[in-house]
Parts: C-alpha cells; structure tokens; sequence
C-alpha cells in the first residue's frame, strides 16, 4: 500500500495506455506483513483478484469504509473490466464491474491507471479520498 498526497489532483505526465495488451497480465499490492494481492486482467475484458482485503472497494457507509487496510480479513473478486476516462477526460482509468456473487453490496469501481512501462501503477484509494491512502497494483 503507497500513501499518496494529490496524485488524485494532477493530470498523468506520462503516456497512458489505452490498449488492453498494455494493461492484461497480473498485477500484485505487497501489503503489510509481506500479505500479496493479486488483480489479474484479462485481454477479453474479464478480471479476477485474489487476497483482496475488504477496505479496498468499500462503499461509503459501509463499516469496512476507512483508511487502515485490515490483511485478516480478504476476499476474491470476478468481474468484467473496460478503460474510462474521468470526470473531464485527464484521469484514465479502469472500470471493473464486480460480479453480483462476488460482493452483493458493490457493483463497479474504478482503478486509477498511473505511470506507463515498467512504472505503470493501477490504483484506488482506500476510505475517504482525502485521506490520500492508495492501494496500488504493480504489474507482474
């Protein structure tokens, strides 16, 4: 997990990808105690996640919306998964439609596409976004 002031606020300064080759393959969060996420994107648009503690895509008002990531308590995610772009177009990111069996309670979330190469991240904050916590996926 990376803590990240305005990185939410500022356009990219790198090229993002918008091709789903650039993105598919496994990406991984290292968390506390060595814990390892997993998101692994397919090219045909389908995802899956492994390990995935519950704060990461908690919905306002939920008891699991906060800031500290708890690794003891995890879920896997399935889904289908398209690019976006932001509210005025300058913040690319990936959209993933949550599976209904998966987590009844959430039906999409975005993941923030920053970097590009070998220093592309895919990330979404973690509790309310002022807190500037990121969960951030490398690629594998």
């Amino acid at each position: 997990m990376v803590l990240s002031g305005c990185s939410l606020l500022s356009a990219p300064q790198t090229p993002i990808p918008s091709t789903a080759s650039e993105v598919s393959g496994l990406w991984v969060d290292i968390g506390a105690g060595h814990q390892r996420a997993t998101l692994r994107l397919e090219a045909d648009g389908t995802f899956t996640a492994s390990n995935i503690p519950y704060e990461v895509f908690a919905y306002s008002g939920s008891p699991s919306f906060t800031s500290t990531v708890d690794w003891s308590r995890t879920r896997s995610l399935s889904g289908t998964w398209r690019f976006g772009d932001g509210r005025d177009g300058t913040y690319p990111f990936i959209d993933l439609r949550i599976a209904q069996q998966s987590v009844p309670t959430l039906g999409t979330a975005e993941m923030l596409i920053d970097g590009s190469g070998s220093r592309m991240t895919i990330e979404t904050p973690v509790g309310p976004i002022d807190d500037g916590v990121m969960f951030s996926f490398t690629h594998n």
